[in-house]
């Protein structure tokens, strides 16, 4: 009979820490399965270690882009606010313009 595949395993897995098949009789020596067990427990502590990195640096990724999205909300505010501006003091101008050139026609008749 075929043994399951061991691919996945060794995908996630260092080579030396896949397990052996036992069978036929073979005794299974206990130091080599302590070996074995802390290897994979030494495995298991560095995976989550990674993990809990990996969450880190997206936290402070996450962090990162709510800042930016915050700065780019403030520049946005403030750029309505500073095309508002722009548009009243075009509007004054013009009415100044318009109040110069009525005047400065007055004066001319």
């Amino acid at each position: 009979m075929i043994a399951p595949s061991t691919n996945s395993w060794r995908r996630h897995s260092s080579p030396s820490l896949v397990p052996l098949p036992v069978g036929d009789g073979e005794e299974i020596d206990p130091d080599a399965l302590q070996g074995r067990c802390r290897s994979l427990t030494q495995e298991r502590d560095l995976l989550r270690q990674r993990l809990l990195e990996k969450a880190m640096r997206e936290a402070q990724h996450e962090m990162m882009i709510q800042g930016l999205q915050n700065q780019l909300a403030k520049l946005t505010v403030l750029s309505v606010s500073r095309q508002s501006r722009y548009e009243e003091l075009l509007q004054a101008y013009q009415q100044f313009k318009d109040v110069a050139l009525t005047e400065f026609d007055d004066d001319d008749m």
